[in-house]
């Protein structure tokens, strides 16, 4: 079961770095196409009509068979500042390495975690009977940071060490390595997942009253404070329903990675099947660990949307 465990980590690995990076992209592109210059907006409109109409199959193994399969053999990698090596096996880079103080570390940086869930709390339920705001957000932040500073700073040796990748006989020995079948799998899930969540910004934007750009206009606000502070936040009431969607697909279409070979939740599954058999029992376990991550994905979603939505009574 081992085996399995790791697809299941795999999996959320490679479906939560690209929700965060497909969010981050079709933000940015989403708010391009709206922009008054000619060449940002027809650029950003270029990239969502090609990543939305083309399969993201094609767009995995485009990534991995036309871009980083062309990439030098290890001997002669292409290096960048950084360091970064580029190899048709993967890329490499500085990478932290544990020491003997890592587990305490997280431990303590666990407590501060638990303590600023208590402060959130206590600073919600003050505000919810007084009525004054308070920067809940930053005050967690904060009390983390402190923790994993303090433990960083008075833990011997430091929790965590610098791994420089160097050239062995055959491949990189230290660092940070990120497999070719990774990076081909995350680009291609976010590009495409990014160019659907783009058009959601776009329409959001375009569905806040005019009025609301008006009111903003007539305080002073520079366009970048408008966008921040007034039109972002309105959108959001349209934009989160079908990203969450979007974040669904992007967690599903992830079990294409067995094109590329990256060892997730379905290939790991597939090869548990090939060794020992039990294939009716492993489909259901399947099946259960997507359904598992989707409806947790749907429920904090949902929960947020509720958050953000116009209260009326």
């Amino acid at each position: 079961m081992a085996c399995f465990f790791i697809g299941v980590l795999n999996t959320l690995i490679v479906s939560g770095i690209g929700i965060i990076l497909a969010s981050l992209i079709g933000l940015v592109v989403g708010i391009a196409q709206l922009s008054s210059n000619w060449l940002v907006a027809r650029i950003a409109e270029t990239y969502v009509a090609l990543f939305r109409n083309v399969p993201v199959l094609l767009q995995i193994l485009f990534w991995d068979q036309a871009v980083f399969l062309r990439l030098p053999r290890v001997q002669d990698a292409i290096t960048l500042p950084g360091p970064l090596y580029l190899t048709n096996r993967s890329v490499h880079t500085i990478g932290p390495q544990p020491t003997s103080t890592t587990l305490l570390w997280l431990i303590i940086i666990a407590i501060g975690v638990f303590v600023s869930l208590i402060v959130w709390y206590w600073l919600h339920q003050r505000q919810a009977h007084t009525g004054n705001p308070s920067p809940r957000l930053l005050i967690a932040v904060v009390i983390v940071g402190v923790a994993g500073l303090t433990g960083w700073l008075f833990l011997t040796p430091p929790p965590l060490s610098t791994s420089i990748p160097t050239i062995g006989r055959f491949n990189f020995e230290g660092g940070l390595e990120l497999p070719r079948a990774y990076i081909s799998l995350l680009l291609g899930l976010s590009l495409y997942t990014a160019a659907f969540i783009a058009e959601n910004v776009r329409a959001g934007i375009q569905g806040v009253p005019k009025g609301q750009y008006e009111a903003a206009r007539a305080l002073g606000l520079r366009p970048s404070q408008r966008m921040r502070l007034v039109i972002l936040p309105l959108a959001l009431r349209i934009i989160i329903p079908p990203t969450t969607n979007q974040y669904l697909n992007l967690i599903k279409n992830s079990s294409l990675a067995t094109a590329v070979g990256y060892p997730d939740l379905y290939q790991m599954s597939r090869t548990i099947v090939n060794n020992g058999g039990q294939l009716i029992p492993m489909i259901g376990l399947v099946m259960g660990s997507y359904l598992i991550i989707s409806l947790t994905t749907s429920f904090l979603m949902n929960r947020y949307n509720r958050k953000i939505s116009l209260q009326t009574k």
